[in-house]
């Protein structure tokens, strides 16, 4: 199936979008961060004050609560921004009783991939680790190990397998990375929303991981810019998110209502 979408499509979209709507998805964002500082600081106030694990516990997690909250309304307001809309404030108390769906399918998502990383990757290294060599390399922690010259290439090829062997968990990780969108914007649950991102996924793994790879780009020059950027590239990556989910999700509900309307 081709992709109805090209990266420099997807990202001019999303800069303009950006650009419209930038005082509030940065201002919103910069909020975020100063709440954060100011409820840790406060936290670890009162923490100190109490050796008590109840109040850990509970501080932890009203800190979990309050980022998924905020996840989740932000993504909303990213949404209305595509939509031409003005971001509002009250998506977040919208999306409030979703956070359980959408803590559990991140939980999900996350042993997913891990699971397809120890499926492949633990088995590799214990064998490699059976050899002395290897073995001597990777065996102290305590020190820099040293390799020797004629070594070099064989760890070189050790190296280059291992990353050939996070392909699967990428593959997997391409594949459900929408989860979250189907959550805001059609309500699905915590199954429901990941079999709808394979879905509108299939066919589309590589132009996705190009994508991803943009996004990442996007970041690191936001890092680099002073940090500062971050609060530019963060709502500009997530834009691309958005943009991405809403071109395949039409795209295979188009398909799916052609497929409908022959059989019929």
């Amino acid at each position: 199936m081709k992709s109805n979408f090209t990266i420099s499509n997807v990202l001019c979209t999303s800069w303009s979008t950006l650009l419209s709507q930038i005082w509030i998805l940065a201002g919103l964002l910069i909020g975020y961060v100063l709440l954060s500082f100011i409820l840790a600081t406060v936290f670890s106030s009162v923490l100190s004050s109490s050796s008590s694990w109840v109040g850990g516990f509970a501080v932890n997690a009203l800190s979990l609560v309050i980022s998924l909250i905020f996840s989740l309304g932000y993504l909303k307001n990213l949404f209305q921004a595509l939509d031409g809309d003005e971001p509002r404030f009250s998506a977040y108390g919208q999306q409030a009783h979703k956070i359980v769906t959408y803590f559990v399918s991140g939980l999900l998502y996350a042993v997913l991939i891990f699971v397809v990383y120890g499926i492949f990757l633990v088995p590799y290294f214990y064998l490699l680790y059976r050899f002395s060599f290897v073995g001597e390399v990777f065996g102290g922690f305590n020190y820099a190990p040293v390799v020797p010259e004629d070594r070099v290439p064989a760890l070189f090829f050790i190296a280059s397998g291992a990353l050939c062997l996070l392909l699967p968990a990428l593959y997997i990780s391409v594949r459900f990375m929408f989860y979250q969108a189907f959550i805001v914007e059609d309500n699905a649950g915590i199954v429901e929303s990941l079999k709808k991102s394979w879905k509108i996924t299939e066919g589309h793994t590589l132009r996705l991981f190009l994508v991803v790879l943009t996004m990442l780009g996007i970041m690191i020059a936001g890092i680099l810019v002073f940090i500062v950027g971050l609060f530019v590239a963060l709502p500009l990556v997530w834009l691309m998110y958005c943009c991405v989910f809403r071109r395949l999700n039409n795209q295979s509900f188009s398909t799916q209502s052609s497929l409908e309307s022959v059989q019929s």
